[in-house]
């Protein structure tokens, strides 16, 4: 087995700073301050209480739960965007909104004392649909909280139900679900937050003081780690969870503080805050958020795949053919712009001319890279192999062009 990976693609992360009524934005790498925004009130930027936070190539999503509103906003400088929501029942009103995720197009948000989920396009924040009433059956939740998404499915720590609930993005429809009250594998008191990566959830037990590792297929445990206390392999109430290639962040939101663990043993590796309004302290942080990389395209060994690219408009320079295997080529285009652009990427295999493998929405720059690895481990080295599409409208004529195949050496 092989695998085609995105990494590093955003070195920062996002948290909800409940208490001290901000959002805070930090790094991955030594989780040192970066910036902030947010005072307590109803204005632009103000929030009370946020929770939740999801972020794509552009924007960062946020639950201002007791402004019983979602809040888009900027990634780069976390400048105001747009809102909407009042307290209700209404398609356009929440009561303390909690989780959110994002997905290419729409929004997922637990809609706490609601409880509910309510689906919403992400570009302008309207309804598209909902399910939920309280209750403990299938369509039923008691306060759900965190959410995540993956290519097909939700994920929902669905809290006073004491469990993990599975369901299909498209209708949101229920697939499957585990959790009691209680402290053992298959059991949660009060869960909070949940992340997916490509093959595993992560979960905060919350008042349990521990972090679960399950299988998304499945939803069967795996591992664990945490009791209570301020020691670092310690929690009290930790609700939210992050996660990257490598690393999970939890939000230790009754220790005050950030901590980054290894996502395959769930070892320690450090921590940051301690109780307050410093740029390096927290007040019961809650939910957070990073990009996060993942598979892009799999084959089984020894099926190596040529992919093809082309510019069907515009200018170009150093422009190469390389040799990849077998015989098969590739066509190589430098970027043409240094910053990060939104992109639609198209993964195809030669052999079948303009078949779609893969659709994927982010962004890439001169820093993102994509790594080849078989499944022993090893790395094939000079092939990044992706086809860029950006759409432009030069003179309100609008017209497409197919960018590059990243090519850079590990």
């Amino acid at each position: 087995m092989w695998k085609i990976e995105k990494y590093d693609i955003d070195p920062e992360f996002y948290i909800a700073d409940t208490n001290n009524n901000r959002i805070m934005k930090r790094k991955k790498s030594d989780l040192s301050y970066i910036s902030k925004i947010g005072t307590y009130g109803s204005g632009d930027d103000q929030f009370k209480a946020p929770n939740g936070i999801a972020v794509d190539s552009t924007y960062i999503y946020i639950t201002d739960t007791d402004n019983h509103r979602i809040v888009k906003r900027l990634k780069s400088d976390l400048s105001f965007i747009s809102k909407i929501g009042t307290a209700g029942s209404g398609n356009d009103q929440f009561l303390n909104p909690a989780g959110i995720a994002v997905d290419d197009t729409y929004l997922y948000i637990t809609d706490f004392n609601n409880h509910r989920i309510v689906k919403r396009l992400k570009s302008d924040l309207s309804y598209v649909s909902k399910i939920g009433t309280n209750g403990s059956g299938n369509d039923q939740f008691y306060c759900p909280i965190g959410i995540t998404a993956d290519d097909i499915y939700i994920y929902i720590a669905d809290q006073h139900n004491h469990r993990i609930v599975k369901r299909l993005k498209s209708d949101l429809s229920y697939v499957s679900k585990i959790g009691t009250n209680g402290s053992g594998n298959d059991n949660f008191n009060d869960p909070s937050g949940v992340m997916a990566d490509n093959t595993y959830l992560y979960v905060g037990d919350t008042q349990n003081h521990r972090i679960m590792k399950r299988l998304k297929s499945d939803l069967s445990y795996v591992s664990k780690i945490g009791t209570y206390g301020p020691g670092d392999d310690q929690f009290k109430e930790p609700n939210g969870i992050a996660v990257d290639d490598i690393y999970i962040y939890v939000s230790d939101s009754y220790n005050h503080r950030m901590v980054k663990r290894l996502k395959s043993d769930l070892s320690y590796v450090s921590k940051i805050g301690t109780q307050g309004s410093g740029d390096d302290q927290f007040n019961y942080p809650y939910l957070i958020h990073a990009d996060q990389s993942g598979a892009l395209f799999w084959g089984e060994d020894g099926e190596i795949p040529a992919f093809i690219a082309g510019l069907t408009r515009g200018k170009t320079s150093n422009a190469r053919i390389v040799d990849l295997f077998d015989g098969d080529r590739a066509l190589i285009i430098p970027p043409i712009h240094s910053s990060k652009e939104p992109f639609e990427a198209e993964i195809f295999e030669a052999e079948v001319t303009d078949s779609l493998v893969e659709k994927l929405k982010g962004y890439i720059d001169n820093t993102t890279k994509l790594r080849i690895t078989m499944g022993n481990g090893e790395i094939i080295e000079d092939l990044y192999l992706v086809r860029l599409s950006w759409v432009y409208t030069p003179s309100g004529t609008a017209w497409r062009k197919q960018l590059r195949l990243r090519f850079e050496e590990l």
